[in-house]
């Protein structure tokens, strides 16, 4: 009962990126799959790995909640702040230090750049998601991921691509946009839900370091 969900949704995420690969050219097509693996390893897996605290967390206590939530979705920013920067110079890391073809880097480091915003949205998601999970609430996101691979092939994907001159960029734009898609859906999900008690007051205690190591030393 908790697996199956949890494989439509890892299916469907990495669907959305393999469906925004599909849509580049041959020498894009190259570039795009180079830029999507170096996504991966150095960025989508370290966060999905950092922001395994959440469930943990949540799962052992029953009082405060949204401060996990909330310092974990603090430490999510900070890294992909960091992961941003090597994104945007990974044409040159790629060419000098992987000794990749100058033209296929290039590409890759274009098609990285307009992934940033997907990469924070990507952080938040996670947290959200594990939030949700440690509450047993799987069928809202299982429904959404799976109703967002849709409007992402139909709509987003090819639209970007062939509608607008965005062409190879707007592949990995595309992925950017529905990431975030999911965020807000799951969002609301989470403010509106009648399952979830909504016990958030802003305060600093998300800050506290103790909060942050303990996050840091379970992610």
């Amino acid at each position: 009962m908790i697996s199956s969900p949890l494989i439509v949704i890892l299916s469907c995420f990495y669907s959305i990126n393999i469906v925004s690969v599909m849509f580049a050219g041959n020498l894009q097509l190259a570039a795009s799959n180079l830029a999507t693996s170096w996504a991966v390893i150095t960025g989508f897996s370290f966060i999905f790995g950092l922001n395994a605290a959440v469930e943990t967390l949540c799962r052992q206590s029953r009082t405060t909640t949204y401060t996990l939530l909330q310092t974990s979705c603090i430490i999510s920013f900070f890294f992909s702040t960091a992961i941003a920067l090597l994104w945007w110079y990974s044409d040159t890391i790629l060419i000098h230090l992987f000794h990749q073809d100058h033209e296929i880097a290039k590409e890759a480091g274009l098609f990285l750049k307009f992934l940033i915003p997907g990469l924070f949205g990507y952080g938040l998601l996670q947290n959200v998601m594990r939030f949700l999970r440690a509450h047993s609430n799987f069928r809202p996101y299982t429904f959404v991921s799976m109703a967002s691979l849709v409007v992402h092939i139909a709509i987003i994907a090819y639209a970007l691509v062939h509608w607008t001159g965005l062409g190879f960029k707007g592949a990995s734009l595309a992925t950017s946009i529905s990431i975030w898609i999911q965020l807000i859906i799951f969002g609301l999900f989470m403010f509106f839900s009648k399952h979830i008690k909504w016990d958030y007051a802003f305060s600093f205690e998300p800050f506290h370091f103790h909060h942050i190591l303990t996050n840091l030393k379970i992610g």
